[in-house]
């Protein structure tokens, strides 16, 4: 190896060796950017609410996956604000569907604004029509392409800030006497469609509405749950309240899909999710064109034994002489030459095939006597035939009937007698 190559080689190595560090030590800052969540213990994060309902004993998961693989009954999704990752149309459609069947969907939106949005996700697509349009009425960054706008709910931002106390007196919020809420955003537009059980002098805070067999509970402040706000007053007795209020349920999720956090898929789906799984069933289709093909040259071309269009019939005999030749098959051909004879020859005398077989010899002989060695011919065929052995006889046999097809060609055809009834009429001196 020349001294270049080996200065390129180390080269190389220290190269590898710097990203590696940077990919392992990056600044732990960075993750500020992320959306808080369950995972985050920052004050704006949701770790506390999620530890909470552990320590209460309730099946708490983290669903890391689209809502299109919700399933069962009896589970209660809690979706926390801001999102990443764009909510579908196919999503909104299966969380729907989800929540009508029993379940039970609580959604805290006007979460803090992301500067940097990130796009874990790739392939999916941006913003969405509704989005487009919040945009063009003005709406603020903070209810764009959320689920709350796909549930028909619009949340207002006031301009004044800080937080403020609020009374509650509500059997369904089992516990909870006092909320602390930001006066950052309320809920507007919701008389008719939603039961408002929460609300203050800026307007609704807590609003339901029920969707066949479950429920929507929509909260217009996400820091309730969040780790800073969760120990003011009874904020930290909100959700469980919100989970308990039909019993147990049999799994609580806390939505991290939408936040970036995605569980880790297996190849097939990677590969089912984009161009490699064309390319996997291309080669696939190959692979079985190529095994179909090697197994038909081993078996040669297909031909049909019926004779081709357009070609003589001497030509297609001489072909089937060859099979029968190559095969060994005489005496299956002195059968098939036998069968062809006793068809013409019941065709000839009017005699039905299945006596022939019996009287073949006896109409040969009344056709055309002795001649060509006509006696006992077709007895001599059956015989050699029923012995199956390949002998010179066969071929005499065959050429003794061909001759005798020859000759009972020659002859008219006969009908079948046919008897004459007497009549009266006076015959004439001649004929008596």
């Amino acid at each position: 190896m020349s001294s270049r190559h080996k200065f390129l080689l180390v080269l190389g190595f220290v190269i590898a060796g710097v990203v590696s560090y940077g990919l392992t030590n990056l600044d732990g800052n960075g993750s500020a950017r992320l959306p808080p969540s369950t995972f985050s213990t920052q004050p704006n994060g949701y770790k506390a609410a999620f530890l909470l309902l552990e320590e209460l004993k309730l099946p708490t998961a983290r669903l890391r996956s689209r809502y299109t693989r919700l399933d069962s009954v009896n589970r209660v999704l809690i979706v926390l604000d801001p999102h990443l990752v764009p909510f579908s149309r196919k999503e909104i459609e299966s969380l729907i569907q989800w929540v009508r069947s029993g379940n039970t969907l609580i959604l805290f939106h006007g979460g803090p604004k992301i500067r940097s949005p990130l796009k874990p996700v790739v392939g999916r697509s941006g913003e969405s029509e509704a989005m487009k349009r919040a945009d063009s009425k003005g709406r603020s960054a903070v209810n764009r392409g959320s689920l709350a706008e796909k549930l028909d709910l619009v949340l207002s931002r006031a301009r004044r800030g800080g937080r403020s106390t609020v009374e509650v007196s509500l059997p369904k919020l089992y516990g909870v006497n006092r909320l602390s809420v930001s006066n950052h955003t309320r809920w507007k537009g919701v008389e008719g469609k939603w039961t408002t059980l929460v609300e203050d002098k800026e307007g609704p805070i807590i609003v339901s509405r029920k969707m066949g067999r479950g429920e929507v509970t929509a909260i217009s402040d996400a820091s309730m749950a969040s780790n800073g706000a969760l120990p003011l007053e009874h904020n930290v007795r909100l959700i469980p309240a919100l989970v308990l209020q039909k019993g147990k349920p049999d799994k609580v999720l806390f939505d991290e899909y939408h936040r970036g956090y995605t569980a880790a898929e297996s190849f097939w789906h990677y590969a089912a999710a984009s161009v490699f799984g064309w390319i996997l069933v291309q080669v696939l289709v190959a692979g079985v064109l190529w095994i179909y093909s090697r197994r038909a040259s081993h078996a040669g071309r297909y031909r049909s034994l019926k004779r081709p269009a357009g070609r003589s019939s001497l030509e297609y005999v001489r072909g089937m002489a060859n099979v029968f030749e190559s095969s060994r098959a005489g005496t299956a051909a002195l059968d098939a030459i036998v069968n062809r004879f006793l068809g013409q020859l019941s065709r000839k005398t009017g005699i039905p095939l299945k006596n022939m077989e019996h009287e073949a010899d006896a109409r040969i002989e009344s056709l055309v006597g002795l001649q060509a060695g006509s006696s006992d011919l077709i007895r001599e065929c059956r015989e050699a035939i029923r012995a199956g052995t390949e002998t010179p006889r066969i071929l005499t046999l065959a050429r003794r009937l061909g001759r005798v097809q020859a000759l009972v060609n020659r002859r008219p055809r006969q009908g079948i007698p046919v008897a004459v009834p007497p009549t009266d009429k006076p015959t004439s001196a001649k004929a008596q």
